[in-house]
């Protein structure tokens, strides 16, 4: 009996993975797209979204969906500018490894060697990290520690660093995984020292411009001058008026 029951599951396995492997997901777009983003906007409760499908260097979809801000009627557009976190943190690594492909510096370089300042609580290992041990979170400190203490403050990136040296790991050295985005916030400040051009003016110039990103900015800093003029019945304070730029890095 055990026997027969393990052909049949077998049996179905093999039929449900052809039948998956012959189903035609080429007009999920035109039939199933529409009610998935609706659904997602509702179930994850995001007032809207800008969504663009690219395939084969070809735009497919773009499309905006939504407002800007609960409470107000802006609606999202395919220009309206969205922060986007995190995200940031693959500019800089991007930044990085070109520089390292231009031979400019090497991510095994020691961190001292382009900030001489840098230090951790730990001696030793503020003069042993490397460019990799800020990219991949391993300095020692557990998740998002000390982090909170330097966001949506006026600290300078160079106090953030400062401030960085005062927090006692919470790990030895490359011992754990934990994300860091003051790590990430050092890693953007070697670009200026080996570029001699801050963070967002390298990003800029060697990744927006060359693709053709020219509604992207660096700084939320730098929103006030994308924002459009207040639409009717809007009072014309930036806190009504939504639209968002991405982040620096940290």
């Amino acid at each position: 009996m055990k026997k027969i029951l393990l052909t049949v599951i077998a049996v179905l396995t093999c039929c449900s993975l052809g039948f998956a492997q012959q189903i035609d997901r080429s007009k999920f777009i035109k039939d199933s797209l529409e009610f998935y983003i609706n659904r997602a906007l509702t179930q994850w409760r995001i007032p809207g979204a800008a969504v663009c499908i690219v395939k084969d260097n070809k735009v497919v979809m773009m499309k905006a969906y939504g407002i800007k801000e609960l409470g107000q009627p802006n609606k999202v557009d395919e220009n309206t500018l969205f922060m986007i976190g995190s995200n940031t943190k693959a500019f800089t690594a991007t930044a990085l490894a070109m520089l390292q492909v231009q031979k400019k510096l090497s991510l095994d370089d020691k961190v001292t060697q382009y900030i001489p300042q840098f230090k951790l609580d730990n001696k030793a290992a503020g003069e042993q990290a490397i460019i990799k041990d800020l990219l991949c979170h391993r300095l020692g400190f557990a998740t998002f520690q000390g982090d909170f203490t330097f966001y949506n403050t006026n600290l300078t990136r160079t106090e953030v660093i400062e401030r960085l040296g005062t927090l006692k790991a919470t790990y030895p050295f490359r011992t754990k995984w934990g994300y860091t985005n003051a790590a990430f916030l050092t890693a953007g400040q070697i670009i200026p020292a080996v570029t001699a051009k801050p963070w967002e003016v390298f990003l800029k110039e060697n990744i927006f411009a060359p693709l053709g990103m020219t509604n992207t900015l660096a700084l939320t800093a730098e929103m006030l001058n994308k924002l459009p003029p207040p639409e009717a019945g809007d009072a014309g304070s930036v806190d009504n008026r939504a639209t968002c730029s991405e982040r620096r890095t940290d």
